[in-house]
């Protein structure tokens, strides 16, 4: 029989910030399904493509119709913003339905935007226990980090003047994730927050390298003194690099 499902809620937030490993941890709870990014056609919630692009524009019907589909009790969602049509307008309409909103972020900007770049370039943005770290080492144009950094710089100022009108949960990546001590105080607060009992957690996800990016990234003292004469210089005394 089909368990009622009376508890919602949105990991509300941008790439590379934690969110995944956020994710993996909320469903190490037994009455927890919380699926991935709804609206990335990579993870393939929907085919084909163009059918995923109209849901977009009409986007608490599809979500609806994935909350009817879970057998869990408890029923969650990544959510990026940009995914959508007109986020401002479906916050809204899921605060009216009683969702609750998990605003995960990384303070980090420059460190969050090297590791988008690297990602994207080596196509490899997670890794397990079991699975080998790929060394690989990249080239990155100045321009290229330069202009992520204004998006990002952009996308965090809309992100919070978004999510700030409503009741939520703050994550942030570099006090509540980054040291794996850290992650079962911050899930406790989550289940509270989102009103299960806590239970352990555990997840088999890894850094996809260790390695500093002055290793992994072949002009990284280039990329260095660009920033120190560019608008994001003050960047350089908040990152841990």
């Amino acid at each position: 029989m089909k368990k009622k499902i009376n508890k919602k809620f949105v990991i509300f937030g941008q790439s590379r910030s934690g969110s995944t490993l956020l994710l993996e941890l909320i469903n190490a709870h037994p009455d927890i399904n919380c699926e991935g990014e709804l609206f990335n056609k990579i993870y393939r919630y929907v085919n084909p493509k163009w059918f995923l692009l109209m849901l977009r524009r009409f986007p608490v019907l599809y979500i609806n119709h994935r909350l009817k589909k879970s057998d869990s009790p408890v029923y969650g969602f990544k959510l990026f913003f940009f995914q959508v049509n007109d986020p401002e307008k479906l916050l809204k309409q899921l605060n009216r339905r009683g969702w609750k909103f998990i605003w995960i972020r990384r303070e980090d900007i420059l460190a969050q935007s090297l590791s988008n770049i690297l990602a994207l370039e080596t196509n490899h943005w997670h890794r397990r226990k079991n699975e080998n770290a790929r060394q690989q080492t990249l080239t990155i144009p100045p321009e290229r980090l330069l202009k992520v950094l204004k998006n990002r710089t952009r996308w965090k100022i809309k992100e919070q003047k978004m999510i700030e009108n409503y009741d939520h949960l703050p994550v942030v990546y570099e006090r509540d994730l980054k040291n794996k001590e850290k992650w079962q105080e911050t899930l406790d607060k989550v289940f509270r927050y989102i009103g299960v009992e806590p239970v352990s957690v555990k997840t088999n996800l890894e850094k996809t390298d260790v390695r500093p990016y002055s290793e992994r990234i072949e002009n990284y003292d280039e990329l260095i003194e660009t920033m120190k004469n560019s608008q994001f210089a003050h960047l350089l005394e908040n990152t841990d690099l």
